[in-house]
């Protein structure tokens, strides 16, 4: 006899009520954290997050140190590899030296006790057992020459044939862009800021690793990373501003650089990993783009190495001190150095040499539009720094329409397709970006065969004459702040 309240049917139902409730607990998205890019000391690097989604819940507490790192003078050791990362920072902590972990593989940051020389610090750390090397964290600048000149049309745009090259891509939102600089206009329209009317359309949220937190908005004056952004993928077809080289393509925004447009080197080496790492990790096409320069640093160099063995192109401005070698990370093995051209089509009088150069002076794009000081959210600005996104921005378009290449076949395509001006100096690289000559030619249809007819008199054509183009009603001059130079 069956106990009262379980009979066969009940028992039936019951249990298939707990199948269905387990199977569409597995099928919930789970609230757990996604995925991390870890850091030596165990930070999470959250993932990319789209700039139309919001910034990620504040009282993130994943990307903040035990005490506030210090942005001063540092040095910069690499741990053997035989020795875990837990055994390094107790090693440091024993040393009584503020230090952290980076998201380089093997690398922390120590900064020196009060009143301590860099040099007796490196030799200190140099001393430690679990420490195979140990150099100097030297500062970056972003690699623009202030002009408070205006332009009434993108220039740059018609001379590398972007214009034709748009016919045939305009960029898909799986290859990545990261603009690793000064941050980019991210803020919405509630905050201090309005949002930016003509910002990439398919802008990520990267970090800020200035200030160790997850809001890269642009804080430079007149903000150089959100020119540097809009020169890649400012938005296309709103009756708005300009026009980005690749207006489909998705821009992540990692902040390096302060609100003065300096920085450290081994920021700009997490930032190169953080770029590289989620890019790998969505099945991105990575471009890195790196507007910036200082001088040799292996934290950096390992970062690169660690962003090409992922698939990732670096491209970065070689720099503006004039005519001599490339700073560094452009003078880095792999990486696309890119000098600047002016509109007569020669190298511009402050640029270094480079692989392949592009236009950089004189290039209109986006600022962020703080309410109330511009009235018009666009400039102009000169530089390496400019000419850098034009062939990040064209890497793009070329990754775009031919997705199986690989990062060192975009290269070589934009190489071997640039235009070589009259007298060109070839210390400045191969030549001169060309666009439409990089990208495939348009396929055309196979022409359907028609019955023959008899000919008939064949009329003389004339000509019509080409329309003049109209420029637009000058831009308001906006007067930008003297930096010096990267060095």
């Amino acid at each position: 006899m069956m106990p009262k309240g379980k009979s066969p049917l009940r028992r039936w139902l019951l249990a298939l009520a707990v199948f269905v409730w387990c199977a569409g607990a597995a099928l919930t998205p789970s609230n757990a954290e996604s995925p991390c890019l870890t850091t030596e000391d165990g930070r999470c690097l959250p993932a990319p997050v789209m700039a139309t989604e919001g910034l990620r819940p504040r009282g993130n507490t994943s990307l903040k140190h035990a005490s506030p790192p210090s942005k001063g003078p540092g040095a910069l050791v690499r741990r053997r590899d035989e020795v875990p990362p837990a055994q390094l920072s107790a090693a440091l902590q024993a040393t009584r030296r503020p230090a952290r972990g980076l998201a380089a593989r093997g690398w922390w940051r120590v900064s020196p006790a009060p009143g301590e020389t860099m040099d007796d610090l490196l030799a200190r750390l140099g001393a430690m057992p679990e420490i195979a090397y140990v150099e100097e964290d030297t500062p970056v600048e972003a690699a623009y020459v202030p002009n408070d000149a205006y332009l009434t049309s993108q220039w740059a745009l018609w001379v590398t044939g972007a214009t034709d090259a748009w016919d045939r891509s305009k960029g898909r939102d799986d290859v990545w862009i990261a603009v690793v600089d000064t941050g980019v206009d991210t803020k919405i329209p509630t905050g201090a800021f309005a949002a930016h009317p003509d910002r990439p359309a398919r802008l990520l949220w990267g970090l800020d690793l200035v200030n160790d937190d997850d809001d890269p908005s642009d804080d430079h004056n007149p903000g150089h990373g959100t020119h540097v952004a809009g020169i890649v993928a400012a938005a296309m077809d709103n009756g708005l501003g300009i026009a980005g080289l690749c207006p489909g393509c998705s821009v992540l925004a990692i902040k390096v650089l302060g609100a003065d447009g300096r920085g450290w080197n081994s920021d700009v080496a997490e930032g190169i990993a953080y770029a590289a790492y989620w890019g790998h990790q969505h099945n991105k096409r990575t471009i890195i783009n790196v507007s910036l320069g200082g001088g040799p640093s292996t934290v950096v160099h390992e970062a690169v190495a660690y962003a090409q063995g992922l698939g990732a192109l670096v491209v970065a401005a070689a720099g503006n001190d004039g005519h001599m070698a490339p700073n560094y990370p452009a003078a880095l093995d792999g990486v696309l150095a890119v000098a600047a051209t002016d509109p007569s089509d020669t190298p511009a009088w402050f640029s270094q040499y480079g692989d392949l150069a592009a236009p950089g002076t004189d290039i209109l794009s986006t600022i962020p539009w703080r309410v109330g000081t511009v009235t018009e959210p666009y400039t102009l600005m000169s530089g390496t720094s400019m000419a850098a996104p034009m062939v990040a921005g064209a890497a793009a378009l070329v990754w775009s329409a031919e997705p199986a290449l690989t990062a060192a076949e975009v290269r070589e395509r934009l190489l071997s397709s640039a235009d070589v001006p009259t007298g060109w100096d070839p210390s400045f690289g191969v030549g001169r970006l060309n666009l439409a000559a990089a990208l495939p030619p348009p396929s055309t249809p196979t022409p359907t065969p028609t019955p023959q007819a008899t000919p008939s008199p064949t009329p003389t054509v004339i000509p019509t004459a080409r329309p003049t183009t109209t420029p637009t009603a000058p831009l308001p001059r906006i007067a930008l702040p003297v930096v010096v130079a990267v060095r």
